[in-house]
């Protein structure tokens, strides 16, 4: 099912976008 793919893509590059912005804010806590 092409559509359950492309949401899953999508659904895996949110949380990728999530941990990247929760990484530059403890990088910048820390820093």
């Amino acid at each position: 099912d092409p559509d359950r793919q492309t949401a899953e893509i999508h659904i895996r590059v949110a949380l990728m976008n999530r941990f990247n912005a929760l990484g530059t804010a403890e990088i910048v806590r820390v820093a």
